[in-house]
């Protein structure tokens, strides 16, 4: 789940804790059409961000007859039924440029269904994406979180790791980007990224901004990891090297608690503003890092809640690679059972605060103070 500030479900007993860990095969019902060498065409024009606006266009490769569409409703990584469907505004189904008309799901409200006419293949699909909800905001006029099942229909009833998507963003003039999606290719304001299946694109959100840095942390055989920031205003990217020092140890810290790595080239995402609210959610090779504007350069920031990074980082391994077989579906649809988010969430909380002590982000002499206060705040819970 979400890493939540203050927060600190810290658990015992973690060897049995990963034996129970377990990646189990979807299962899907329907074959997908969108496949590797005919995906699915998604392009987002975030040239609005700013403002809080995504407009998104993509074609589904379809097939005649009766064809529904589905909007993400259980986003990995939240653990629950939290796609926000109130976000979609403005739906427009195309075939050959003649509009059809389409009906939400009396029940499923995440569903849309659709007749799809003899002799077409792919439907063309138009909708805005509202970014800033008032609990959520996820754009600033400097800074935008672009996550990629916010901006599409898919299939309904299909194996995620089936289906293929081909993406692409028009960012705004001048902005920077960060995402762990591979073969990115820009030309100007716009990146094309290469074909990758809908699991991996969900899992590779992306980052833009006004104000942007790139910090190689750590590099291996062929490989690396990277903290991609983006800020409200530039000075909060002026990282104190006594700050920054710590996080370039995170990595060889985690191998040698893990053991191996699984990941090619691991993005720590990571915005920086007082509007957008703090927040990290897990990926497999990179985290979706929200922090307040100062928490790059204030001591007291990284002093309290400083295993933010650390706690995503070993959710790669504790979560993605390895994730409880009730919380494996096989799409965003199919509801995720919660038994073991004590191994995915309560361990791995535990694991992370361990990194950012290792690494040098928590003080030593500090940390068995902060251990018992946690303690003492649950006790009273």
């Amino acid at each position: 789940m979400a890493y939540i500030s203050g927060m600190r479900a810290l658990v015992i007993g973690s060897a049995l804790a990963l034996a129970l860990v377990t990646q189990r095969p979807a299962q899907a019902a329907v074959s997908a059409l969108a496949t590797q060498s005919n995906p699915m065409i998604l392009d987002v024009d975030a040239r609005e961000a700013a403002r809080g606006l995504l407009r998104t266009h993509f074609r589904v490769p379809v097939a005649p007859g009766a064809f529904t569409l589905v909007y993400a409703k259980w986003i990995p990584g939240e653990h629950g039924p939290t796609g926000p469907l109130g976000d979609l505004a403005a739906l427009s189904i195309k075939a050959n440029d003649h509009s059809l008309a389409w009906t939400r799901d009396a029940v499923d409200l995440y569903a849309f269904h659709v007749d799809v006419p003899a002799g077409v293949s792919a439907l063309d699909v138009d909708f805005d994406v509202l970014m800033n909800k008032p609990d959520e905001p996820m754009a600033t006029g400097n800074v935008a979180i672009v996550h990629w099942e916010r901006a599409l229909l898919y299939q309904a009833d299909i194996n995620v790791r089936d289906a293929y998507v081909k993406a692409s963003i028009i960012l705004p003039s001048n902005w920077d980007y960060g995402t762990a999606l591979p073969d990115a290719v820009r030309s100007g304001d716009r990146v094309d990224f290469g074909e990758v299946n809908l699991e991996t694109l969900v899992d590779s959100p992306l980052d833009c901004g006004r104000y942007a840095k790139h910090i190689p942390l750590w590099q291996g055989d062929n490989t690396q990891t990277v903290l991609d920031l983006f800020a409200d205003a530039p000075q909060d990217l002026d990282i104190p090297d006594s700050i920054l020092k710590p996080y370039k140890a995170v990595t060889t810290q985690a191998l040698a608690l893990y053991g191996a790595r699984h990941w090619n080239v691991y993005h720590f995402l990571l915005t920086l503003s007082d509007t957008i609210s703090e927040e990290g959610i897990e990926h497999h090779q990179s985290s979706d890092n929200r922090g307040s504007a100062d928490y790059m350069t204030s001591a007291d920031r990284q002093s309290v809640d400083g295993d933010l990074l650390t706690h995503e980082f070993s959710h790669s391994w504790n979560g993605k690679y390895r994730r409880p077989a009730s919380l494996t579906t096989p799409n965003y649809q199919e509801p995720m059972k919660t038994d073991l988010l004590w191994v995915y969430e309560g361990m791995n909380q535990y694991l992370g605060e361990v990194l950012a002590l290792r690494s040098g982000i928590y003080e030593a002499k500090k940390y068995p103070d902060m251990l018992a206060y946690h303690y003492a705040h649950l006790d009273m819970e």
